[in-house]
C-alpha cells in the first residue's frame, strides 16, 4: 500500500500525486483520500477545513467512506461544537448507501441526543427556550443552545464560565 512510508517519504509524496490526480477526475475515493491526508497532515500541513471541503466533493460523488469522516467530523467537533445532528444526517446518509457499520452510529447518536434533550430539560433550558420564544430554524448542537441559555443567565462573563461549563459536560 502506497501510505506505508514515513512522512515526507517518497512513497507518500507519489500517492499524494495520484490522488490529486483521481480528485482532478472527480473520483470519490481519490477526493476522500486527499480529505484525510489533510486531516492527518500526512505530506502537507494539516489543514480540517480542506480535509472537510475534499470529504464534501467525495460524499457529492457518493463516497461512503467521506459520508462516514464527514458523521465524525461532525461528531468529534473536528472544527467547533460538536454536532450530532448533522453528524447523524452524514452517517444515516452512508447507512442508506449499505454502510452497516454507521448504522449502529446513527442509534447510538439518537440515543445520546435523546440524553442530551434531558439534560436541558432538566438544566431548565427547554423552559428557558419556550419563555423566550427560541424556536431555530434548524436543531441546534447541545452545546450551543446551552451555551446562550449560560449567557443569558450569566450576563458580562459570557467566555469564562460557559466554556468552563462545557468543556466540563464534554468530558462527563
Amino acid at each position: 500500500m502506497l501510505l506505508g512510508g514515513t512522512r515526507g517519504s517518497q512513497k507518500l509524496m507519489e500517492a499524494l500525486r495520484l490522488f490529486n490526480l483521481s480528485a482532478e477526475a472527480g473520483y470519490g475515493p481519490g477526493l476522500n483520500a486527499l480529505g484525510t491526508i489533510f486531516e492527518a497532515g500526512l505530506v502537507v500541513n494539516k489543514d480540517l477545513g480542506k480535509a472537510q471541503d475534499y470529504y464534501f466533493a467525495a460524499a457529492a460523488q457518493g463516497d461512503t467512506m467521506a459520508m462516514q469522516n464527514l458523521g465524525a467530523f461532525y461528531c468529534n467537533g473536528r472544527l467547533g461544537y460538536p454536532d450530532l445532528v448533522k453528524a447523524r444526517m452524514w452517517y444515516q446518509k452512508a447507512a442508506e448507501k449499505g454502510a452497516q457499520q454507521s448504522e449502529m452510529i446513527v442509534k447510538e447518536i439518537d440515543e445520546q441526543l435523546r440524553q442530551q434533550e434531558r439534560d436541558l430539560e432538566r438544566l431548565g433550558v427547554l423552559k428557558w427556550e419556550k419563555e423566550n420564544h427560541i424556536v431555530d430554524p434548524e436543531p441546534q448542537p447541545f452545546q450551543q443552545r446551552l451555551a446562550r441559555f449560560m449567557e443569558s443567565a450569566v450576563p458580562g462573563n459570557k467566555t469564562k464560565k460557559t466554556s468552563f461549563f462545557i468543556k466540563k459536560r464534554q468530558i462527563s
